[in-house]
């Protein structure tokens, strides 16, 4: 059985951390632009101008570029053998 979201943050809590401040300034509202972030439970969420902005698809294929350290995402039909559902 999988371990829950609270239940991984629970016991990762106290696991040091080298936190660094961060010295910029506050971003516009994000019901204005597009916005995607990985919670705690490893789950991409995605806005509704992120869904959008990719056709408002139907599964997706996780893209990384490693010398960036970014991810992407791309339309697949559901099918692919790594298709996500969105």
């Amino acid at each position: 059985m999988g371990m829950t979201c609270a239940r991984a943050f629970a016991e990762n809590r106290d696991i040091k951390r080298e936190w660094q401040e961060f010295f910029g300034s506050a971003n516009e509202r994000l019901k204005t632009r597009v916005h995607v972030t990985l919670n705690a439970c490893r789950v991409l969420l995605l806005n509704r101008f992120a869904f959008e902005a990719i056709g408002w698809p139907g599964a997706v294929t996780l893209l990384y570029d490693a010398q960036d350290r970014t991810i992407g995402l791309r339309e697949v039909d559901p099918a692919v053998p790594n298709a996500f559902p969105v």
